[in-house]
């Protein structure tokens, strides 16, 4: 894999497939800065690690109480998803839950 780096020191350590939800009331594309928080200040990016049996169970916490991080975030969206390629690490099973904030 080719090296990466930018002008400002910034190099690609590593990388993740997220598939990303988003639900639009049109069914209409919208531009990356409607569900990333590209335009903040300031970018967060949290994995969670989930047993698999407790995947739904922990998608289901996570919608049902969105609404108090998208109200802290405001006025920058805030996007979430699970890993697409999970890698065998030889130990326990896990689920990455990779959640973007500004």
């Amino acid at each position: 894999m080719e090296q990466l780096i930018c002008e400002e020191g910034v190099s690609l350590e590593w990388t993740l497939h997220v598939e990303i939800d988003y639900q639009s009331d049109d069914n209409e594309a919208k531009p990356v800065e409607f569900l990333l928080p590209i335009k903040a200040p300031v970018v967060a990016i949290g994995r969670y690690f989930v047993t698999p049996e407790k995947k739904p169970e922990y998608q289901d916490t996570f919608d049902a109480t969105k609404c108090h991080l998208e109200e802290f975030t405001a006025p920058y969206p805030l996007a979430g998803g699970w890993k697409t390629h999970q890698i065998p690490s030889g130990g326990d099973k896990k689920e990455d839950y990779v959640l973007f904030t500004g």
